[in-house]
């Protein structure tokens, strides 16, 4: 009994903590628990001393390998006025160099020196400076306040022009003296100081910076004065790109005291002047290598606020943008902003730092109601460092009570935006309003914006439509109110229509191409054409710059343009909408004179036979001409007889037996040949006049020695044959084939296309040699309703692609009449037809099953005859409708592999496939019947995890 008892006891009793520690395994929560540390107060005051400590004795370090020794004890005797890269210091008394920067003081006594491609200027109290060529070092010496320096290594140069007194310079073991308004220039060499016969530069300055105000190159003034030269000798001055002028771009010779004015552009340039006289050894050792830097400095454009721009605001002032162009080679800049025209007092006066850029900008909001005056002025780090500001422009800032109505922006009045598969985002934009919290977007049917479609509550100042379904097609308007801080309304903005298509919208030239080059006799035969599918008034526009800010034509078009009249020069057109944002990319214009007239023909005047001989024809190449033809008459040209033509004369020679004595008058002309962005070129008849004298003359051999080359046949069997009508042809292939049979001895052969109008045949297009004797006209934009002239001539080419015979043209006529209601002007594009065999089946479903085998899902279906791309798009059914799960791009192959089935989950899905054809520009050129089958993913649902209890933990 008393067993029973006590184990009882032992069993309800409490377990009693033994001091034996517990053996833990990994892992276990207590041990984790026990390795976390918790980061103190303290251990954050340590950690902020450590890094104060580290950033003190930092910036101790920074202050002394940049600091500018100084003395306490003496006076400067001149300063550091331009350096450039590494110059240091070391004062006589001790041995450590010093970092030196710009406008620190020197002293009597203190060495300088220079790095590689370091430079150094040092301005003394008296007004004389001494420049510091790279790897150089001098010792400042200055006796009863005359300036004196010693050239210890490289090279120096001594600008005395503003000193008060003479200059001294010991180099070499010698004392040169540089009187006061001269300069001079001075290496060490093996000999010493070079300084026997020298030039003394008085202008420029040594390393002199200057300042081009102006957008063309600056006249640079160079004078110099010759020492020591020999007898006769002269002057030479050298001005190059390099520091070792191997690149020398100028070279100028004159007298032993002259100067000359060069012209140079914006940059670095070195120049050198030295006695002719001496050798390139010689010149080289004597003459100092100086710089030159030419900035660039023209004056700063305004940019924004516009001059008489207006600011608006109700009680928050509004913020400035100060926009203008930048200085290419600008330090920093000085904007400025005042209530007066002369800037008295600025209110505004701030330092802006420069950059590469094209345009600069700060923007403030200190600014009260009232008018305002603002300019902005570039400081360059020159001689004259700080150039006239330019032009200024005033604004006004004023303050109402009443919200403003914001701007619109984007879309454009009658723009026209596709809904097209991939469907876009519409992006809503309009101006930002300052004290706008928010703002209101209403889509609308009625141009009231009565009963919206869309009402969007934004705070910027653009919303991006991206809803599935998209707005349907058709007319709709659009406009904006804002609603203010204190929770007032503006009013709307003026509502803007756009449109909505299925198609996306397509205007885009067709010629002539970009870069195209043609002469003003020509361009009024030339006809513009261009592509649309968009039944719109369209304007065409030429301008002469490519931004269209100021128009020279600008008229009313339907289909084509022609007799265009311009000037020669460069120009650009496009064809845009009269309403909207649709329009053509800008097409470069080059209108240009002819080829130039022949010169220095020959003969002319009397000449002499001689027996059996041909007599040369001669004359000059002219720039551009691939051909020559040359008119030989007796007597007058317009009275004479003619006796030779010859056409297609390669070189500047052509020789012709003369066989009767007398008056002979012969022409020339230069060709040059159609190519790719260029029409035909011809130049003004050249002629000569020449006699030959019956004493001298002799016979000759009744052929010239170069005859002119006999024609190839024309081509035969041409079809489409002669009066042929294409309407049939165009509403069932919207192409033209045009063939012939092959001309024997041809190699090419060139296609021509003309329109008969009431002023005879117009160009419409001629297309390159080609090698085939076929060719397809698929681009039917450029004909409309006309009768038509096709023209084929075969041309034997060449090895370097010139012609070398040329044939009979053959053509046949043909008319294009579109205008009956079957046949209209621009004809709908008929959709391609679905896809057939579409896989997987229409009510496929997916389950456990191909999960397990796959993982994938493989969509197939047939090729379409007349497309060259397949979109497939996914949609899961939703109680709302169909929402779009993914849509993939355009692609070449007709089937589809979807490997990521966590797009998916248990659901109806519709997968979609739509033939299309797509252009050269990647552009949907015709579209298709979309073919659609549904499917069902149907998977159990997964066992839930169950956590099981870890019971109680040790410890708690």
């Amino acid at each position: 009994m008393k067993g029973k008892i006590d184990r009882a006891v032992r069993q309800t009793a409490p377990r009693l903590r033994t001091s034996r520690p517990r053996r833990l395994r990994p892992g276990h929560p207590v041990r984790e628990q026990s390795r976390k540390r918790t980061f103190r107060p303290a251990d954050f005051i340590v950690a902020l001393l450590c890094l104060a400590g580290i950033l003190f004795f930092l910036w101790l370090f920074w202050l002394d390998y940049n600091r500018t020794l100084t003395r306490m004890n003496a006076l400067p005797v001149g300063t550091i006025t331009w350096k450039y890269k590494a110059a240091q210091r070391r004062f006589v008394d001790r041995s450590i160099w010093g970092q030196l920067q710009k406008e620190s003081s020197l002293y009597n006594g203190d060495y300088i020196r220079t790095a590689k491609q370091s430079e150094a200027t040092v301005t003394f109290t008296g007004g004389a400076a001494i420049s510091l060529t790279e790897d150089s070092m001098i010792q400042i010496l200055v006796d009863d306040e005359e300036p004196q320096a010693e050239l210890l290594a490289g090279a120096v140069s001594v600008d005395n022009t503003e000193g008060e007194n003479d200059f001294l310079l010991n180099a070499g073991g010698q004392t040169i003296r540089v009187p006061k308004g001269t300069a001079m220039d001075f290496r060490i060499g093996e000999n010493g100081a070079q300084n026997d016969a020298h030039t003394i530069m008085h202008s420029p300055k040594p390393l002199a910076r200057l300042i081009n105000r102006t957008s063309s190159a600056l006249p640079v003034e160079f004078a110099w004065e010759g020492v020591n030269y020999a007898g006769g000798d002269r002057t030479r001055l050298e001005i190059a790109e390099d520091r070792a002028f191997k690149r020398i771009v100028r070279t100028q010779n004159g007298d032993t005291q002259g100067s000359a004015l060069i012209t140079l552009a914006p940059g670095v340039w070195y120049w050198r002047a030295y006695p002719a006289g001496l050798d390139t050894a010689a010149h080289a050792a004597a003459a100092v290598i100086n710089k030159l830097t030419i900035l660039s400095a023209p004056p700063t454009q305004i940019l924004s606020p516009e001059d008489g721009y207006e600011y608006h605001y109700r009680s928050k002032l509004p913020a400035v943008r100060f926009q203008w162009t930048s200085s290419p080679d600008a330090a920093f800049y000085i904007l400025e902003a005042a209530d007066n025209p002369g800037f008295l007092n600025a209110a505004l006066r701030k330092t802006v730092q420069g950059g590469p850029g094209t345009s600069l900008s700060l923007t403030h909001s200190g600014l009260g109601n009232g008018r305002w005056y603002w300019r902005v002025r570039p400081v360059m780090d020159a001689e004259d460092g700080t150039p006239e500001p330019g032009a200024s422009a005033s604004f006004t800032i004023t303050q109402s009570g009443e919200l403003a109505v914001p701007a619109l922006r984007s879309p454009e009045a009658e723009a026209i935006i596709s809904i097209a598969d991939p469907p876009k985002d519409i992006y809503f934009s309009w101006g930002h309003e300052a004290e706008a919290a928010s703002y209101t977007l209403l889509v609308s049917r009625e141009a009231d914006l009565r009963n919206p479609l869309i009402t969007q509550q934004v705070t910027a100042n653009y919303y991006a439509y991206n809803a599935i379904p998209p707005l349907v097609e058709g007319r709709y308007y659009w406009g904006v109110y804002q609603t203010g801080l204190d929770g007032k309304i503006s009013g709307t903005s003026p509502s803007r229509p756009f449109t909505i298509q299925q198609w996306e919208p397509v205007l885009r030239p067709t010629f002539p191409q970009d870069k195209y080059t043609t002469t003003a006799a020509a361009l009024r035969d030339t006809r513009f054409t261009w592509k649309t599918n968009q039944n719109i008034p369209l304007r065409f526009q030429v301008s002469a710059t490519p931004d269209f800010a100021r128009l020279v034509v600008d008229e009313a078009v339907a289909g084509s343009f022609t007799g265009l009249s311009l000037e020669e020069g460069q120009w650009y057109w496009r064809v845009a909408a009269e309403t909207g944002s649709l329009r053509t990319a800008a097409m470069s214009l080059r209108v240009r004179q002819g080829l130039a007239a022949p010169e220095r023909l020959a003969p002319v005047g009397p000449i002499t036979v001689q027996a059996n001989t041909a007599t040369a024809f001669t004359w000059q190449d002219v720039d551009g001409a691939d051909t020559y033809t040359l008119n030989l008459y007796t007597g007058n040209r317009s009275t004479g007889t003619p006796l030779r033509n010859i056409p297609y004369i390669k070189g500047s020679q052509v020789e012709i037996p003369l066989d009767q004595d007398g008056a002979y008058t012969w022409t020339l002309q230069a060709f040059a040949n159609e190519r790719t962005g260029s029409t035909r070129l011809s130049s003004p008849l050249a002629n000569a006049a020449f006699t030959v004298n019956a004493s001298t003359a002799t016979p000759a051999p009744a052929a010239p020695t170069v005859l002119p080359v006999a024609l190839l046949p024309e081509a035969g069997n041409r079809r489409p044959v002669n009066g042929y009508t294409g309407v049939a042809q165009l509403q069932a292939d919207r192409t033209i084939t045009f063939s012939w049979n092959t001309v024997p001895g041809a190699n090419r052969y060139i296609f021509t296309l003309y329109r008969e109008a009431a002023e005879g045949r117009q160009l419409v297009r001629r297309w390159e040699p080609s090698r085939q004797n076929s060719l397809v006209l698929d681009d039917l934009s450029i004909l409309g309703n006309s009768i038509f002239i096709w023209q084929v001539e075969a041309v034997r080419v060449g090895a370097n692609d010139t012609i070398e015979q040329r044939g009979t043209p053959g053509e046949n006529r043909f008319t294009v009449n579109t205008s009956t209601p079957a046949a209209p002007t621009v004809l709908p594009v008929a959709l391609l037809p679905e896809p057939g065999n579409r896989r997987p089946v229409n009510g496929y479903t997916l389950g456990v099953a191909q999960l397990r085998a796959d993982r994938t899902i493989a969509f197939s279906w047939n090729t379409v005859p007349g497309a060259n791309r397949y979109i497939v798009t996914l949609y899961r059914e939703a109680a709302g409708g169909r929402q779009l799960v993914r849509r993939w791009e355009p692609s070449r192959q007709n089937s589809l592999v979807l490997d990521d089935l966590s797009i998916l989950g248990n659901s109806g899905f519709i997968w979609q496939v739509e033939a299309v054809r797509v252009g050269a520009d990647d552009a949907i050129e015709q579209r298709g019947t979309p073919g659609e089958n549904r499917f069902t993913v149907n998977l159990p649902p997964l066992p839930r995890d169950t956590l099981k209890s870890p019971g109680r933990v040790y410890g708690q």
